[in-house]
């Protein structure tokens, strides 16, 4: 399988998260639930009745199942191409939400792991920080302390990723240079 890199700013990462985000809530038929994750605020009544034209089949308050399919039904064999694209827009509009919330230490649905389906790639995402490119020797020792002090503290390394340890480290290291 061929594998891409796509060089964003921090503007376009945001954007395109929430723009796949957009697409999977209407492909899981959760319509109503835009007007809180859109900037431009819409009238709630509306997208009630959008969904009730789009999704007949579905209930009040009901929905596709993220990997696709309807709740409570197993007929997500029906179309598996359509289940394909519901589970791969969530893979890769959650674990970019969830890489947000863990570089941003903030506590949010997003911090637990991207659910995983069959078939369907988790997208790998890093910063490239121009930084690197700039550290001396100094920041290098400072970085190595706190390197030192993350791998010391047991709540910042038990259960973590090796990019989530170093993106604790990182936090820590852009916090200093703020000072």
């Amino acid at each position: 399988m061929k594998k891409y890199t796509i060089e964003l700013t921090e503007e376009q990462y945001h954007l395109i998260s929430l723009c796949v985000e957009v697409v999977h809530r209407v492909s899981v038929g959760q319509v109503e639930e835009l007007d809180q994750i859109v900037p431009k605020k819409i009238e709630h009544e509306m997208l009630v009745k959008l969904k009730e034209q789009t999704f007949p089949e579905l209930p009040f308050n009901a929905s596709y199942k993220w990997c696709g399919g309807y709740r409570g039904s197993d007929s997500d064999k029906d179309n598996k191409a359509f289940s394909h694209f519901q589970a791969a827009t969530y893979a890769i509009y959650r674990e970019m939400l969830h890489f947000n919330a863990i570089q941003e230490s903030h506590d949010s649905v997003y911090q637990s792991p991207t659910l995983r389906c069959d078939g369907v790639a988790i997208p790998k995402i890093s910063i490239k920080e121009a930084l690197l490119n700039a550290l001396t020797w100094e920041d290098m020792r400072d970085i190595h302390h706190i390197t030192q002090q993350v791998i010391n503290d047991d709540d910042c390394v038990f259960g973590k990723t090796k990019q989530e340890v170093f993106a604790e480290v990182l936090k820590r290291y852009n916090e200093i240079r703020k000072k």
